[in-house]
């Protein structure tokens, strides 16, 4: 880890402070962390699927789950948006942080399968990667309407308090799966990346 200081006490600083925040970060590494509770929701609101069991889950059982079920579904032709419109971008799955969280997943469910001899076939890989260049199954609503140059100057609520969506108090959505999965719902419409 390079310093930008020789002195002791200055490099043992810069130290502390880059290990707290790989530390602060590290439910959002694969590798280091586990999924305890997932929301999927249809274009209308209704859940496609829900587990929120908490800590008390098997590592990686939720994450599992959910990508076999999104993977089931994908597989059939079904699809989470149910009338695409003339704004539908052709992408079946929208999520704030989607890339990073369905990756997180992947990596969290491939490990359960190998713990428990199931087929890591039933956790396909284009749900969590694609090729460079290629386009992805998913869109992040908030990166698609936000410049990356912006993302540190716009939170979520404030791209919700502009669009007329109403969200929560005391609520962060990086810790409420079904939160999360309402106002990216929300955003994605509102946005008119898919239709009503």
């Amino acid at each position: 880890m390079a310093t930008r200081s020789k002195k002791p006490e200055s490099v043992a600083k810069e130290v502390a402070d880059k290990r707290e925040e790989r530390e602060s970060q590290a439910h959002f590494y694969p590798l280091a962390g586990t999924v305890s509770s997932c929301t999927i929701l249809d274009q209308q609101g209704g859940e496609v699927f829900s587990a929120a069991g908490g800590f008390d889950n098997t590592e990686g059982s939720v994450s599992h789950q959910a990508l076999t079920t999104l993977g089931s579904l994908l597989a059939t032709g079904g699809t989470v948006i149910q009338a695409p419109t003339l704004y539908d971008i052709g992408v079946p799955l929208f999520g704030l942080k989607i890339r990073d969280r369905l990756r997180i997943m992947a990596i969290d469910a491939i490990r359960y399968s190998h713990q428990n001899d199931l087929p890591v076939s039933a956790i396909p890989v284009s749900l969590w990667y694609h090729r460079p260049f290629e386009a992805a199954p998913w869109c992040d609503p908030y990166e698609a309407a936000v410049p990356s140059e912006r993302r540190n100057d716009i939170p979520y609520d404030g791209l919700c308090e502009y669009l007329g969506i109403e969200m929560p108090q005391g609520v962060n959505p990086d810790t409420d799966a079904k939160l999360q999965a309402e106002l990216a719902r929300q955003l994605t419409i509102k946005l008119g990346l898919i239709g009503p």
